[in-house]
């Protein structure tokens, strides 16, 4: 048995790091009406993307909202309320992205039906739809036996 762990390969097992780099789309929107009608509007990819990319993010999230959107109502439009309805809904609840753009879509129907105004972001605070491409790179990490294999 030892023989076998300790055979050294001919050609190592290399490790790869893999990373998410958003890619912005160049569509921005301005306020929380031009934000329902993107949300309508953009590929499932790009709302996956605002809505998961930061629970895979490493480590503790510095912020206290799950998803793009709730932070942009918190962050552009000052509104701590909407913020929390946007983060309250749990997107893995859904069978598909079709039904979670449609939940997402009622939350700010319905919150747009109560306000007097249409929120608007301050200038700067623009939101940018992106969606995610995905970077495999080489890592420095290569084994050539299964001892060092399973001492990685």
């Amino acid at each position: 048995m030892a023989k076998i762990l300790n055979k050294v390969a001919e050609n190592p097992f290399w490790f790869h790091e893999c990373f998410l780099m958003a890619m912005p789309l160049g569509k921005k929107v301005l306020n929380l009406r031009e934000l329902m009608e993107g949300l309508r509007e953009m590929e499932e990819s790009v709302l996956f993307y605002h809505l998961v990319q930061s629970r895979l993010a490493l480590g503790q999230p510095a912020v206290e909202y799950p998803n793009d959107f709730a932070l942009w109502a918190a962050n552009a439009l000052q509104d701590s309320k909407l913020a929390e309805k946007l983060s309250s809904f749990d997107p893995f609840e859904y069978q598909n992205l079709g039904l979670v753009r449609q939940a997402v879509v009622d939350i700010l129907e319905e919150y747009l039906w109560d306000l007097p105004f249409v929120p608007w972001a301050r200038p700067g605070f623009e939101f940018h739809f992106c969606q995610a491409s995905a970077v495999v790179m080489h890592s420095l990490i290569a084994a050539r036996t299964l001892t060092h294999l399973r001492q990685l």
